[in-house]
């Protein structure tokens, strides 16, 4: 894809993992706060706290889980938690440089995954 406006700096992770323990709202909460802290991200003052919402009982059942987003002054990241299948995908998206392997380091210890892959846009 060309790039059409070099003068933003523009970074994407997309991790997709299998996780070993049982998710609440709270956790995806706190996880993504602490994404936050961990990319040193500035959480937007418009919406300082995460929104978390959850499919469960409004769709499929295979939609059971959590859906959550947190707004940087950067950009931010999203996460979605499919409880059925203990798997969930977090996509980082961001106008500021940050460590790939921290945000994939911390993912894998936060959510204990036992299987975890990821990729670079």
């Amino acid at each position: 894809m060309k790039n059409i406006e070099p003068a933003i700096h523009r970074q994407r992770l997309v991790i997709e993992a299998r996780y070993t323990q049982e998710i609440t709202r709270e956790m995806v909460k706190q996880y993504l706060l602490d994404l936050a802290k961990e990319l040193k991200m500035t959480i937007h003052p418009d919406l300082p706290q995460p929104l978390i919402t959850s499919a469960t009982g409004k769709s499929k059942p295979i939609h059971d889980g959590y859906e959550g987003i947190i707004l940087w002054v950067e950009s931010g990241a999203a996460i979605y938690v499919w409880e059925r299948f203990h798997f969930l995908t977090v996509d980082i998206y961001t106008c500021a440089a940050f460590n790939s392997k921290k945000a994939i380091d911390f993912t894998a210890r936060f959510f204990k995954t036992s299987e975890l892959e990821y990729k670079e846009v």
